[in-house]
């Protein structure tokens, strides 16, 4: 992206903005740097990786224990790999990471839903008035703080961690701490304006911090999506909840975000060929 970037200034012979390409790994990394959390971002762990870490444990505790009945070492296997559960495995991690850490509710408290916040939160789309709906959201939250103890006994960060370790840091940067930024209501602005492509694979919580640090004045926002395109674990985007994330960044801008723009026409694909893709077995 950066080398068409340049292409078209040196093709075009303008002059254009100076413009720095992160993708939100990149961008959390110079933050860490920014603010010097002593976080390194390319080692943050994921919760996958738990739940990989602790089904190797249930395989040796199965191999080494030939005492034990079938039924108990059959236990602690599935307890491990979520089967003694109705849940998938990336049940807990859409929750943890569309939710309990990753939701606007978080990002504003600047820490993770409580188990009685979760429990009742409208972010999530697990059922929260019927009994199966809240037995399902105690499982998935048993299995967070499992996770957020694993995290702490190793001194682990996953990028939620990160997103609302960073929200509470920059917020709160003194005027003499922010070399060159300037500060706006406890913020610092960092960046002129942001763009935001893939939008419905950013967290409520990432889009909060993004928006807070770049553009906030001027509302100097763009943002591009498609909810059909959603692949990254721990994000279920609406933007309605992108609405609510701006109101919060900057209140009483109601008028300026009420119309969201469709773009109806494909130009990926010819009509033949999305014919084919559509055809029925």
């Amino acid at each position: 992206m950066h080398g068409r970037y340049n292409n078209i200034e040196r093709l075009e012979k303008v002059a254009l903005p100076t413009i720095k390409f992160y993708s939100l790994r990149e961008l959390l990394g110079d933050l860490l740097s920014f603010t010097k959390l002593g976080i390194d971002e390319s080692e943050s762990c994921t919760f996958i990786e738990y739940v990989n870490i602790q089904e190797k444990k249930s395989h040796a505790s199965i191999a080494v224990d030939t005492k034990e009945t079938e039924s108990k070492s059959s236990c602690i296997f599935y307890d491990c790999t979520y089967k003694c559960l109705t849940l998938s495995l990336f049940c807990p991690l859409d929750e943890t990471g569309g939710v309990i850490l990753g939701s606007l509710d978080a990002a504003i408290s600047g820490r993770a839903l409580t188990r009685e916040e979760y429990v009742v939160s409208v972010r999530s789309y697990i059922e929260k008035d019927t009994d199966a709906g809240k037995q399902k959201r105690h499982e998935i939250y048993d299995w967070y703080e499992k996770y957020a103890r694993w995290k702490q006994l190793n001194g682990r960060f996953d990028i939620n961690d990160i997103v609302i370790k960073l929200i509470n840091e920059l917020k709160q940067v003194q005027p003499e701490n922010i070399g060159n930024g300037t500060k706006k209501g406890g913020w610092v602005q960092l960046f002129n304006a942001a763009y935001l492509d893939e939008i419905q694979d950013f967290s409520y919580a990432s889009i909060y911090l993004i928006c807070n640090i770049a553009g906030t004045p001027n509302l100097r926002w763009i943002f591009a999506g498609d909810t059909a395109q959603m692949i990254s674990p721990g994000c279920s985007f609406k933007f309605q909840g992108l609405k609510e994330v701006l109101l919060a960044v900057q209140p009483g801008i109601e008028s300026k975000i009420k119309h969201v723009d469709k773009l109806e026409k494909n130009y990926r694909v010819t009509k033949d060929v999305l014919n084919v893709s559509n055809v029925r077995k």
